[in-house]
């Protein structure tokens, strides 16, 4: 199950709630995909950071979504080289961060033209079978939505839920 936690406007402590469900899930032995969606406010790898020294340096979504804009193929593009296992006390959970923080984060961010990802680069047919391999891979795949309206949200709360949790 994809379920994603939105909330209209920002510190209504969405990320907060996503963290501490997707401890719980996994320690009750599910299988669980953290993805930080909000690239304009990252900050999931937060409440994980404890348990995974320098999580703020791995790559991640704005990561793989340049690669897919690089790629001549991006279906060969593999998802699973942006997340990082976290151990937590006695169990682990995957988590995609929003991607390598540092000063050229914002640029990354902003050099994402969301139009030309999905007209000139599949990104569509990317994010679908993104989705598919998620629900095949994970039992609960939990998404920190970007607050408001935006491309993000839009694919956050249109292309890839099962379930919008409300925060």
């Amino acid at each position: 199950m994809i379920v994603t936690f939105y909330s209209y406007k920002g510190g209504t402590g969405r990320s907060m709630a996503l963290a501490n469900i997707a401890a719980l899930l996994s320690r009750r032995g599910k299988r669980v995909l953290a993805v930080d969606f909000d690239l304009e406010a990252p900050g999931l790898w937060r409440y994980f950071d404890k348990f995974y020294d320098g999580l703020q340096q791995r790559e991640g979504l704005i990561d793989l979504l340049l690669a897919v804009c690089a790629a001549e193929e991006p279906a060969c593009v593999n998802w699973r080289e942006y997340v990082t296992e976290v151990p937590l006390q006695g169990t682990s959970l995957s988590l995609m961060t929003s991607g390598r923080s540092g000063d050229d984060y914002p640029s990354r961010v902003l050099n994402l033209d969301w139009r030309l990802f999905f007209r000139d680069f599949r990104g569509g047919e990317f994010i679908e079978g993104m989705r598919a391999q998620w629900k095949q891979e994970y039992d609960f795949t939990l998404i920190d939505s970007r607050t408001g309206i935006t491309d993000a949200g839009g694919i956050c709360t249109i292309l890839l839920p099962d379930l919008i949790v409300p925060v």
